[in-house]
């Protein structure tokens, strides 16, 4: 009887220690002026999923669970089209010559519509499965597309036919990253990899499995001379595109990281995810529960020495998407909450 109680006590003792930690132990938070909250977007009815700007910064599109792909004008803060879907978009991207806009939705497509008029220009189909991610490249050419397929698919943008077919993920593909010459395309996926693909061969160039869990998001720094990965082992490792060495890994404060971005500059760095430690999570979509506790859900860092610079608390959810505008003075985030936020870089 006193080892059994002996063990309950410790087991207790065990679970205060963890609930504390998950529950009441508040994150480093940073507010210096360098991202302010500038707008709040509230028209989405569900989850935004991605979001992203224009080439010439002054249009903003989002997507979500709400099969609603909207246009902003960034100065204005209003919708300029409301392009309803048949199904959830989980995924966007801009054609760099800004006149046309790509969505991969659940039913597994890959549309393609006019930014001014809304028109829908084009069906894409190959891919079998929801799409998670689709990127133009940088000529705006070519639209690839991933997802619970495990393929990368590969189209003609002008004409819609299916180019090439990369393979080598074992579970779903979550993100994609063209690297600004184009000649490489990184994505990242649930059976935790990094695959770069040369894209005029769509062979496999590098594998990259030093992470330990799903790598949720890629992306190749404006120069190219870097590539970031994150996702579910909270951990943000910066890679030399060079020889693909690790250069920095950040894991201080990260919960599972949705989404990163590079500045246009190239010396900072966004990671954006969840915004609670596991307990957390699981009571607020359970009951709801919001905490006591100011949740960071995005975090600017220095890509150099790794040292956090800034702390996003204003979300009341994880966030799906950050990003920068092109021009470096805008930051935008997606999130559960059903709002996009606009942030004034300082």
């Amino acid at each position: 009887m006193k080892l059994k109680r002996v063990i309950a006590i410790i087991a207790t003792f065990g679970v205060l220690i963890i609930v504390y930690n998950q529950l009441y132990i508040q994150p480093e938070i940073i507010k210096n002026g360098r991202l302010v909250l500038s707008k709040n977007l509230i028209q989405h009815s569900d989850e935004v999923w991605d979001v992203e700007f224009s080439p010439d910064n002054k249009l903003l599109a989002s997507c979500g669970i709400d099969k609603m792909l909207k246009i902003w004008s960034v100065d204005e803060t209003k919708v300029l089209r409301n392009i309803e879907h048949p199904d959830g978009i989980p995924t966007l991207s801009f054609n760099p010559n800004g006149k046309t806009i790509c969505t991969g939705s659940y039913d597994g497509k890959v549309r393609i519509w006019d930014v001014e008029t809304g028109e829908l220009l084009n069906t894409l189909i190959g891919n079998n499965g929801i799409l998670w991610s689709v990127s133009y490249n940088p000529s705006g050419n070519v639209i690839a597309g991933a997802g619970t397929d495990k393929k990368v698919f590969m189209w003609n943008a002008i004409n819609g036919q299916l180019i090439k077919t990369l393979e080598g993920h074992e579970r779903d593909v979550w993100s994609l990253s063209f690297s600004p010459d184009g000649e490489t395309l990184a994505s990242s996926g649930s059976d935790g990899s990094v695959r770069i693909y040369d894209v005029n061969s769509g062979k496999t160039i590098k594998t990259i499995t030093e992470h330990t869990d799903a790598v949720i998001s890629v992306a190749y720094s404006p120069n190219g001379k870097l590539l970031a990965s994150g996702g579910d082992d909270k951990v943000v490792n910066i890679w030399d595109t060079k020889n693909w060495k690790l250069v920095r890994a950040i894991t201080k404060e990260n919960q599972s990281i949705y989404s990163v971005s590079f500045s246009p500059d190239n010396k900072t760095i966004l990671t954006a995810g969840r915004d609670k430690k596991a307990l957390g999570e699981i009571l607020q979509y359970r009951l709801n529960y919001k905490g006591s506790l100011k949740d960071v859900s995005a975090r600017l860092w220095d890509v150099n020495s790794g040292k956090l610079l800034h702390t996003i608390t204003e979300h009341q959810n994880d966030i799906w998407t950050i990003c920068f505008s092109n021009d470096g003075n805008w930051v935008a985030s997606s999130s559960v909450d059903k709002t996009v936020k606009l942030w004034k870089l300082q």
